[in-house]
Parts: structure tokens; C-alpha cells; sequence
């Protein structure tokens, strides 16, 4: 045997729209979800494995703070629940500046230490947006949802 290792798998999103009359609206939507590498050693239960997705309304009027909105709400949502049993956070995005400018908010920069601190690995990862990965495809549209419904 290797190493038994606990994953929080992340997805996030932003959905922003600039409007003439009505302005920016924006809003932003995560999931995440443990997974074990060993699928066949899988002690995590029902409630362990379920996905949690959740979003809201962002009053950020550009849309890179709309995506950097959605990784910190998500990692806050974590620190707050169970998954801090897991060794490394996988987190997905479809925004390549969100990954770049990771490094210039100051709150992220925080959480990040935060979970440094507790020996949990955070990486993040670039996916094609609007490709057929359903995870990703799933955030997009409740993050859509949740801007056209407020």
C-alpha cells in the first residue's frame, strides 16, 4: 500500500453581467465534495461523500473579485464544517486570472495560511470553461441562477 489520502474536490464559479439600465449584477456558486483515493477502502459514509453546493450574491463590481469572492466563500464554508479532515483542497476554476492574482488578496492570502497552518495542501486548477465537465457546467449554471433570481 500507498498513502490513503482524503481530497476535498472544489468547484467554483462567478456569473457576471454589466447592464446599461440596471448595472452590474453578479454572483458567484461553489461545490465541493470529498473523494479518497482508495474507492475500494472507502470508509466515508452517505453523508461524507455528499455534494455540498451552495452561492450567493456578489456586490463586487468586477469580475475577478466575483471569482476570488467564490474561492474565499469556499473556503470559509469549509473551515466552518468537516472538511478539514481532508489533506489537500482541489480547488477547479474556468479563471486563469483568479489563479494569477491569488497571490494580491490579502483574505485569501489568510485562509491560505490558515490551512498551511493546519498541513492541508490547497492547489488550484485551471478547466476549460463551458467544456462538458459536469462539476464545473453545474457551478456555471447555479451561479447564472442565483445572479437571475436574486
Amino acid at each position: 500500500g500507498g498513502h490513503y489520502v482524503l481530497e476535498l474536490i472544489v468547484f467554483t464559479d462567478a456569473s457576471y453581467k454589466r447592464d446599461k439600465e440596471e448595472g452590474v449584477s453578479a454572483a458567484y456558486a461553489y461545490s465541493y465534495q470529498l473523494r479518497d483515493t482508495y474507492k475500494n477502502l472507502s470508509e466515508l459514509t452517505k453523508e461524507d461523500k455528499k455534494i455540498t453546493k451552495k452561492g450567493g450574491i456578489s456586490n463586487e463590481k468586477c469580475v475577478v473579485k466575483v471569482e476570488l469572492q467564490a474561492v474565499k466563500e469556499t473556503l470559509k464554508a469549509i473551515k466552518n464544517s468537516a472538511g478539514l479532515i481532508a489533506e489537500r483542497i482541489l480547488i477547479h476554476t474556468d479563471s486563469k486570472i483568479l489563479i494569477q492574482s491569488q497571490e494580491i488578496d490579502n483574505e485569501l492570502i489568510e485562509l491560505m495560511d490558515f490551512y498551511k497552518n493546519k498541513k492541508i495542501k490547497v492547489e488550484f486548477f485551471k478547466v476549460k470553461a463551458h467544456t462538458d465537465n459536469v462539476m464545473n457546467e453545474r457551478v456555471d449554471r447555479y451561479a447564472k441562477y442565483i445572479r437571475k433570481n436574486k
